[in-house]
């Protein structure tokens, strides 16, 4: 029994030491973490006040748009979710910049015809897989439809004078 209190005695210094520095680096990782968050926010608050103040300026769907396509190049299945949810956004600013009425952008889309966007079909499509993303946790967002959403997004947004 000594023997065992001995030994205890010879680790627990080392130990506490080891438990201070972890939790020294667990702290400044979090105060580094939280700092991120809130540089992010203030981002997103910023781009959302623009929104809406009715400030949906081509130059801000351009902005947002280089946005989209940084997440994917990533390649990473969560980076292209965002990518495609973020694509499917701005699009709906855009619709209603262009005062078109509606709850969601599902209802807006549906003031649209084929003469105004001409892909208004693949656009439905893109909007569905863009909800089993949103709706669906378990949903694998496979990077070749990932970049056919984009692909749609854009060219949409290219036939309304957004994109070049």
């Amino acid at each position: 029994m000594n023997e065992i209190k001995e030994a205890i005695d010879t680790i627990l210094p080392y130990i506490k030491i080891i438990s201070f520095l972890a939790s020294v680096v667990l702290v400044c990782a979090i105060i580094s973490l939280r700092n991120k968050v809130k540089k992010f926010g203030e981002k997103v608050e910023k781009t959302i006040d623009a929104w809406e103040e009715g400030k949906a300026t081509k130059e801000l769907a351009i902005a947002m748009w280089e946005q989209v396509q940084k997440k994917i190049e990533s390649g990473n299945e969560a980076e292209l979710k965002l990518a495609v949810i973020e694509a499917d956004k701005i699009l709906d600013e855009v619709l209603k910049a262009m005062k078109l009425e509606g709850e969601g952008f599902a209802e807006r889309l549906e003031k649209l015809s084929v003469k105004e966007i001409p892909n208004i079909q693949a656009l439905w499509d893109a909007h569905k897989i863009r909800n089993r993303v949103v709706h669906e946790a378990a949903y694998h967002l496979r990077s070749d439809v990932a970049g056919r959403c984009i692909e749609t997004y854009a060219r949409t947004l290219k036939s309304l004078k957004i994109l070049e």
